[in-house]
């Protein structure tokens, strides 16, 4: 049973709940989003596998996942990375927000690396994956996770 970090609205540890638990109460818990940029700037997208409890299907950011008990962000930015795709990159940490979505309820840290690829994706996880413009995601909404659209503001500013 996959066991997740419950917190509050500080980020202070209250808990260890079952990710189960955490989305079926509206627990908020850690998760980690990496957004990766090819050298033109273009933002990697995944699709989500159609097995995938949530969000199945839609395209979300390049790399996320949750907080696993015993860990911290770092480690498990770098833990999704090599494990959705394979690679290894440098991770430039953001900052961190609370996606407060009415199915998730999660503190998000959001991490950046630049990286062309090739990926090796994790077929169970991810569907396909593919670098996209600003413009082009922008035209995909609302087929896209809000984690896409958290990750378009922070680059924003």
């Amino acid at each position: 049973m996959d066991q997740v970090i419950w917190v509050d609205e500080k980020d202070n540890i209250l808990g260890i709940v079952s990710r189960k638990e955490a989305h079926q109460k509206s627990l908020l818990h850690r998760i980690i989003a990496i957004i990766i940029l090819n050298d033109k700037g273009e933002i990697l997208l995944q699709k989500r596998s159609k097995n995938k409890d949530t969000f199945p299907g839609m395209y979300t950011i390049s790399a996320s996942g949750h907080v696993d008990r015993g860990e911290n962000y770092n480690q498990a930015a770098q833990r999704e990375i090599q494990e959705e795709l394979g690679v290894n990159a440098k991770l430039t940490f953001i900052k961190t927000v609370i996606n407060d979505h009415p199915e998730h309820r999660q503190m998000q840290a959001f991490y950046l690396a630049r990286h062309n690829g090739p990926f090796k994706i994790q077929n169970e996880e991810v569907d396909e994956t593919r670098f996209f413009t600003t413009a082009e995601i922008k035209n995909m909404l609302p087929n896209v996770t809000p984690t896409v659209i958290i990750a378009l503001e922070l680059l924003k500013s």
